[in-house]
């Protein structure tokens, strides 16, 4: 999958079906509360007050309510992040993408594509991807699949970003994007974040400060390796 693939999806017309959009969000809360696998469809239908033959009215089995639930969740959000990538989106699909009011810094597209992750991982629970990979492994990779325009977008921004004369020039993008991506899925999947309660939020504007401003608050004295 890559970024047409999503973006054609993304500007597809809403399905106005209010039934079809009830038992999306019953599941969804569900599906983050307890996990796919915990959640039967006898479940959702008492969620919703409906009976189960309805669900199957609108979706094919669990199979296609989990896959739609899923899908739902990253497409209903994208929008707000597409701009970061620039040049890697195709002409066709450039008039769909909302322009920034001024030209984006490498820290305004750092924080789009934080406020992003933090927004999944408030509706895509670490229940929801062990079952994911486990009980669904073809759907879940589709979903390691889509990972791979965001990683080609923010490789860009960081050379974007190194012509620009923001990002220092001896960083690999490559070694930096694969840091960045690992470090925050790591934050957010903390126990010992999660057990003082350390949310997505907090975490997600420390790894931001963190990330374009460093730790330190001055040079490094003399002598010292910078």
């Amino acid at each position: 999958m890559d970024l047409e693939d999503i973006i054609r999806h993304t500007r597809q017309p809403e399905n106005d079906d209010p039934r079809r959009r009830q038992i999306l969000e019953a599941a969804g809360r569900l599906f983050y509360r307890y996990g796919p696998r915990k959640t039967s469809l006898d479940d959702i239908a008492r969620e919703c007050r409906i009976s189960k033959k309805t669900i199957y009215g609108c979706f094919e089995g669990k199979d296609g309510l989990v896959r739609a639930v899923l899908f739902e969740l990253v497409y209903e959000k994208i929008d707000s992040v597409l701009w970061v990538f620039g040049d890697l989106i195709p002409e066709e699909f450039q008039s769909l993408v909302p322009e920034p009011a001024a030209k984006p810094s490498i820290r305004g597209m750092l924080k789009a594509v934080t406020d992003f992750a933090q927004r999944m991982r408030q509706r895509v629970s670490m229940q929801m991807l062990t079952d994911l990979r486990t009980d669904y492994p073809d759907l879940w990779r589709e979903l390691v699949a889509m990972r791979e325009p965001f990683v080609r977008g923010v490789v860009e921004m960081i050379e974007r970003g190194q012509r620009e004369g923001d990002v220092h020039p001896g960083i690999n993008p490559l070694v930096a994007t694969e840091m960045l991506y690992t470090a925050f899925e790591s934050l957010l999947s903390s126990q010992f974040l999660n057990a003082r309660e350390i949310g997505p939020g907090e975490i997600g504007v420390n790894f931001l400060r963190i990330v374009s401003h460093g730790l330190l608050t001055g040079p490094p004295p003399e002598g010292e390796p910078v």
